[in-house]
């Protein structure tokens, strides 16, 4: 079960402070906005994907005593 919980890698380490230089970035290198957004596709893919959720959430089900 700790693959439910475990801690998921940001794509963007940002807080007020770094969002302009992150997004400074994004909008001025291509090469670096073509990474980031295959890693959100990969990222999306591996957490976001349907089977995933419903697994997890059977998972935590189970943990809680539901069946």
């Amino acid at each position: 079960l700790t693959d439910v919980l475990e801690f998921r890698r940001v794509l963007f380490r940002s807080n007020p402070d770094t969002v302009q230089e992150e997004l400074r970035k994004l909008i001025l290198d291509p090469a670096y906005r073509t990474r980031k957004s295959s890693e959100g596709r990969k990222y999306v893919e591996k957490y976001h994907d349907a089977l995933v959720v419903a697994r997890e959430m059977l998972d935590i089900y189970r943990l809680v005593g539901l069946k």
